[in-house]
Protein backbone atom coordinates (compact mmCIF):
# COMPACT_ATOMS: atom_id res chain seq x y z
CA UNK A 1 0.00 0.00 0.00
CA UNK A 2 2.85 2.41 0.81
CA UNK A 3 4.43 1.79 -2.59
CA UNK A 4 1.11 2.60 -4.27
CA UNK A 5 0.86 5.88 -2.36
CA UNK A 6 4.36 6.80 -3.51
CA UNK A 7 3.40 6.08 -7.10
CA UNK A 8 0.26 8.22 -6.82
CA UNK A 9 2.16 11.11 -5.26
CA UNK A 10 4.86 11.22 -7.93
CA UNK A 11 4.80 14.33 -10.16
CA UNK A 12 4.98 12.24 -13.34
CA UNK A 13 2.78 9.37 -12.18
CA UNK A 14 0.25 9.61 -14.97
CA UNK A 15 1.33 8.68 -18.47
CA UNK A 16 0.23 10.26 -21.72
CA UNK A 17 -2.36 7.51 -22.18
CA UNK A 18 -5.71 6.56 -20.74
CA UNK A 19 -8.19 3.78 -21.41
CA UNK A 20 -11.97 4.10 -21.66
CA UNK A 21 -14.62 1.51 -22.31
CA UNK A 22 -17.75 -0.34 -21.23
CA UNK A 23 -18.42 -3.57 -19.34
CA UNK A 24 -21.44 -5.72 -18.51
CA UNK A 25 -22.12 -9.00 -16.80
CA UNK A 26 -24.00 -11.11 -14.31
CA UNK A 27 -24.20 -10.84 -10.53
CA UNK A 28 -25.07 -13.27 -7.76
CA UNK A 29 -26.15 -11.57 -4.53
CA UNK A 30 -26.58 -13.08 -1.08
CA UNK A 31 -27.68 -11.69 2.28
CA UNK A 32 -25.54 -11.97 5.37
CA UNK A 33 -27.74 -11.53 8.46
CA UNK A 34 -26.07 -9.84 11.42
CA UNK A 35 -28.00 -11.15 14.43
CA UNK A 36 -28.07 -14.80 15.40
CA UNK A 37 -31.85 -14.88 15.88
CA UNK A 38 -32.29 -13.70 12.27
CA UNK A 39 -29.88 -16.39 11.11
CA UNK A 40 -31.99 -18.96 12.94
CA UNK A 41 -35.29 -17.69 11.51
CA UNK A 42 -34.27 -16.89 7.93
CA UNK A 43 -32.16 -18.63 5.33
CA UNK A 44 -30.66 -16.77 2.40
CA UNK A 45 -30.00 -18.05 -1.12
CA UNK A 46 -28.18 -16.39 -4.00
CA UNK A 47 -30.18 -14.13 -6.32
CA UNK A 48 -29.05 -13.62 -9.93
CA UNK A 49 -28.91 -10.13 -11.45
CA UNK A 50 -27.01 -8.08 -14.00
CA UNK A 51 -25.07 -4.82 -14.37
CA UNK A 52 -23.53 -2.49 -16.94
CA UNK A 53 -21.09 0.37 -16.54
CA UNK A 54 -18.70 2.74 -18.24
CA UNK A 55 -15.07 3.00 -17.16
CA UNK A 56 -11.96 5.14 -17.40
CA UNK A 57 -8.56 3.68 -16.55
CA UNK A 58 -5.53 5.91 -15.88
CA UNK A 59 -2.16 4.10 -16.16
CA UNK A 60 0.49 4.79 -13.51
CA UNK A 61 4.07 3.62 -13.02
CA UNK A 62 5.16 -0.02 -12.67
CA UNK A 63 1.99 -1.47 -14.27
CA UNK A 64 -0.32 0.13 -11.71
CA UNK A 65 -3.48 1.95 -12.74
CA UNK A 66 -6.55 3.61 -11.26
CA UNK A 67 -9.94 2.74 -12.73
CA UNK A 68 -13.21 4.59 -12.16
CA UNK A 69 -16.53 2.88 -12.97
CA UNK A 70 -20.06 4.30 -13.02
CA UNK A 71 -23.11 2.24 -13.97
CA UNK A 72 -26.43 0.60 -13.20
CA UNK A 73 -27.14 -2.76 -11.61
CA UNK A 74 -30.10 -4.93 -10.72
CA UNK A 75 -29.49 -7.06 -7.63
CA UNK A 76 -31.75 -8.56 -5.03
CA UNK A 77 -32.48 -10.91 -2.16
CA UNK A 78 -33.91 -14.41 -1.87
CA UNK A 79 -34.94 -15.14 1.72
CA UNK A 80 -36.84 -18.14 3.11
CA UNK A 81 -38.80 -18.18 6.38
CA UNK A 82 -41.48 -20.22 8.21
CA UNK A 83 -39.13 -23.22 8.23
CA UNK A 84 -38.31 -22.62 4.53
CA UNK A 85 -41.97 -23.03 3.50
CA UNK A 86 -42.30 -19.35 2.49
CA UNK A 87 -40.03 -17.30 0.23
CA UNK A 88 -39.42 -13.59 -0.26
CA UNK A 89 -37.73 -12.76 -3.58
CA UNK A 90 -36.84 -9.08 -4.04
CA UNK A 91 -35.38 -7.23 -7.03
CA UNK A 92 -33.62 -3.89 -6.37
CA UNK A 93 -32.21 -1.34 -8.81
CA UNK A 94 -29.04 0.64 -8.04
CA UNK A 95 -26.73 3.32 -9.38
CA UNK A 96 -23.14 2.23 -8.71
CA UNK A 97 -19.73 3.88 -8.61
CA UNK A 98 -16.33 2.46 -7.72
CA UNK A 99 -12.66 3.43 -7.69
CA UNK A 100 -10.30 0.51 -8.26
CA UNK A 101 -6.52 0.29 -7.83
CA UNK A 102 -5.13 -2.26 -10.30
CA UNK A 103 -1.84 -4.10 -10.69
CA UNK A 104 -1.22 -5.75 -14.08
CA UNK A 105 1.20 -8.54 -14.97
CA UNK A 106 2.18 -8.85 -18.66
CA UNK A 107 1.74 -12.25 -20.31
CA UNK A 108 1.99 -13.63 -23.84
CA UNK A 109 -1.29 -15.35 -24.80
CA UNK A 110 0.18 -16.53 -28.11
CA UNK A 111 2.57 -15.58 -30.86
CA UNK A 112 2.31 -11.81 -31.34
CA UNK A 113 -0.62 -11.68 -28.85
CA UNK A 114 0.47 -9.76 -25.75
CA UNK A 115 -1.88 -9.34 -22.81
CA UNK A 116 -2.18 -9.06 -19.05
CA UNK A 117 -3.64 -10.71 -16.04
CA UNK A 118 -4.45 -8.38 -13.17
CA UNK A 119 -5.67 -8.04 -9.61
CA UNK A 120 -7.53 -5.05 -8.26
CA UNK A 121 -9.28 -3.72 -5.18
CA UNK A 122 -11.13 -0.62 -4.09
CA UNK A 123 -14.27 0.93 -2.56
CA UNK A 124 -17.74 0.80 -4.09
CA UNK A 125 -20.87 2.82 -3.35
CA UNK A 126 -24.43 2.09 -4.51
CA UNK A 127 -27.55 4.24 -4.37
CA UNK A 128 -30.73 2.20 -3.87
CA UNK A 129 -33.23 3.52 -6.44
CA UNK A 130 -36.33 1.34 -6.17
CA UNK A 131 -37.47 -2.25 -6.19
CA UNK A 132 -40.20 -4.84 -6.39
CA UNK A 133 -40.74 -8.36 -5.16
CA UNK A 134 -42.90 -11.38 -4.55
CA UNK A 135 -43.75 -13.25 -1.37
CA UNK A 136 -44.90 -16.85 -1.77
CA UNK A 137 -46.21 -19.31 0.76
CA UNK A 138 -49.65 -18.93 2.24
CA UNK A 139 -51.35 -16.21 0.20
CA UNK A 140 -48.77 -15.12 -2.49
CA UNK A 141 -48.57 -11.44 -3.42
CA UNK A 142 -46.45 -9.09 -5.52
CA UNK A 143 -45.40 -5.63 -4.36
CA UNK A 144 -43.55 -2.43 -5.25
CA UNK A 145 -41.10 -0.83 -2.82
CA UNK A 146 -42.10 2.49 -1.22
CA UNK A 147 -39.41 4.32 0.78
CA UNK A 148 -40.22 6.54 3.71
CA UNK A 149 -42.42 6.53 6.82
CA UNK A 150 -45.47 4.30 6.96
CA UNK A 151 -48.72 5.73 5.66
CA UNK A 152 -51.80 5.72 7.80
CA UNK A 153 -53.21 2.22 8.13
CA UNK A 154 -56.36 2.80 6.01
CA UNK A 155 -54.15 4.02 3.12
CA UNK A 156 -51.69 1.14 3.07
CA UNK A 157 -52.01 -0.68 -0.24
CA UNK A 158 -51.73 -4.48 -0.40
CA UNK A 159 -49.38 -4.31 -3.40
CA UNK A 160 -46.81 -2.05 -1.70
CA UNK A 161 -44.03 -2.75 0.76
CA UNK A 162 -43.03 0.19 2.95
CA UNK A 163 -39.37 0.48 3.87
CA UNK A 164 -38.54 2.84 6.73
CA UNK A 165 -35.19 3.70 8.31
CA UNK A 166 -33.29 2.09 5.44
CA UNK A 167 -29.79 2.88 4.21
CA UNK A 168 -30.18 3.85 0.57
CA UNK A 169 -26.43 4.52 0.25
CA UNK A 170 -24.67 1.15 0.51
CA UNK A 171 -20.87 1.09 0.81
CA UNK A 172 -18.72 -1.93 0.10
CA UNK A 173 -15.27 -3.11 -0.93
CA UNK A 174 -14.41 -4.90 -4.19
CA UNK A 175 -11.67 -7.44 -4.93
CA UNK A 176 -11.19 -8.67 -8.49
CA UNK A 177 -9.10 -10.91 -10.71
CA UNK A 178 -9.09 -10.81 -14.51
CA UNK A 179 -7.37 -10.94 -17.88
CA UNK A 180 -7.22 -8.79 -21.00
CA UNK A 181 -6.23 -9.50 -24.58
CA UNK A 182 -6.06 -7.37 -27.76
CA UNK A 183 -8.67 -7.68 -30.49
CA UNK A 184 -7.38 -4.75 -32.60
CA UNK A 185 -4.77 -2.05 -32.30
CA UNK A 186 -5.35 -0.19 -29.01
CA UNK A 187 -8.54 -2.21 -28.40
CA UNK A 188 -8.85 -4.96 -25.79
CA UNK A 189 -11.40 -7.40 -24.44
CA UNK A 190 -11.39 -7.73 -20.63
CA UNK A 191 -12.85 -10.55 -18.52
CA UNK A 192 -13.07 -10.18 -14.75
CA UNK A 193 -14.35 -12.08 -11.73
CA UNK A 194 -15.09 -9.82 -8.75
CA UNK A 195 -16.23 -10.22 -5.14
CA UNK A 196 -17.92 -7.37 -3.25
CA UNK A 197 -18.46 -7.24 0.49
CA UNK A 198 -21.00 -4.77 1.87
CA UNK A 199 -20.20 -2.79 5.01
CA UNK A 200 -23.63 -1.14 5.41
CA UNK A 201 -26.79 -3.05 6.35
CA UNK A 202 -30.02 -2.49 4.39
CA UNK A 203 -31.95 -1.33 7.45
CA UNK A 204 -33.30 -2.64 10.75
CA UNK A 205 -35.24 -5.67 11.91
CA UNK A 206 -38.59 -3.92 11.44
CA UNK A 207 -37.76 -1.75 8.41
CA UNK A 208 -40.00 -3.70 6.02
CA UNK A 209 -43.76 -3.56 6.47
CA UNK A 210 -46.70 -4.80 4.41
CA UNK A 211 -50.40 -5.19 5.14
CA UNK A 212 -50.33 -8.85 4.09
CA UNK A 213 -50.64 -11.28 7.04
CA UNK A 214 -47.95 -13.84 7.79
CA UNK A 215 -45.11 -11.82 6.25
CA UNK A 216 -41.80 -11.53 8.12
CA UNK A 217 -38.43 -10.16 7.10
CA UNK A 218 -35.37 -8.44 8.55
CA UNK A 219 -33.29 -5.85 6.71
CA UNK A 220 -30.55 -6.02 9.33
CA UNK A 221 -28.33 -7.72 6.78
CA UNK A 222 -25.44 -6.90 4.49
CA UNK A 223 -25.07 -7.93 0.87
CA UNK A 224 -22.29 -9.99 -0.64
CA UNK A 225 -21.92 -10.03 -4.42
CA UNK A 226 -20.04 -12.15 -6.93
CA UNK A 227 -19.92 -10.75 -10.48
CA UNK A 228 -18.55 -11.96 -13.79
CA UNK A 229 -18.09 -9.36 -16.52
CA UNK A 230 -16.80 -8.90 -20.05
CA UNK A 231 -15.62 -5.49 -21.22
CA UNK A 232 -14.42 -3.64 -24.29
CA UNK A 233 -11.73 -0.95 -23.90
CA UNK A 234 -9.95 1.53 -26.16
CA UNK A 235 -6.56 3.03 -25.38
CA UNK A 236 -6.28 6.74 -26.11
CA UNK A 237 -2.89 8.38 -26.53
CA UNK A 238 -3.05 12.06 -25.55
CA UNK A 239 0.36 12.79 -27.03
CA UNK A 240 -0.52 11.26 -30.40
CA UNK A 241 -3.86 13.10 -30.44
CA UNK A 242 -2.11 16.42 -29.81
CA UNK A 243 0.47 15.60 -32.47
CA UNK A 244 -2.25 14.80 -35.00
CA UNK A 245 -4.10 17.99 -34.15
CA UNK A 246 -0.98 20.16 -34.51
CA UNK A 247 -0.18 18.51 -37.88
CA UNK A 248 -3.66 19.35 -39.18
CA UNK A 249 -3.31 22.94 -38.02
CA UNK A 250 0.04 23.25 -39.80
CA UNK A 251 -1.52 21.91 -43.01
CA UNK A 252 -4.35 24.42 -42.78
CA UNK A 253 -1.91 27.27 -42.23
CA UNK A 254 0.44 26.21 -45.03
CA UNK A 255 -2.30 25.84 -47.68
CA UNK A 256 -3.12 29.58 -48.11
CA UNK A 257 0.61 30.38 -48.27
CA UNK A 258 1.11 27.92 -51.13
CA UNK A 259 -1.78 29.48 -53.04
CA UNK A 260 -0.26 32.96 -52.61
CA UNK A 261 3.17 31.75 -53.74
CA UNK A 262 1.64 30.22 -56.88
CA UNK A 263 -0.04 33.49 -57.76
CA UNK A 264 3.20 35.45 -57.33
CA UNK A 265 5.09 33.06 -59.57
Amino acid sequence: MSSLLLILSGPTAFSQKFVWGVKAGSTWSMNSFIDQDDKDEFSSKSKAGFFGSGLINLPLKKNYSIQTEIGFSQRGRKVYFNHDTSAHIAIYNYLDASIIARKSFPVQWGEHIPGNWFINAGPRISHWLNGRGRVSGGEPFDYDVVFGPLSEVPLIKPDEMYLKETNRWLVGFDIGLGIDAPIRKNQDVVIELRYSYGFIQYGNKNSAYTSQPGFRDSLKAREQIISLSIGYTIEHDIKEARKGKSTKEKRKKSKPRKEIDSLLH
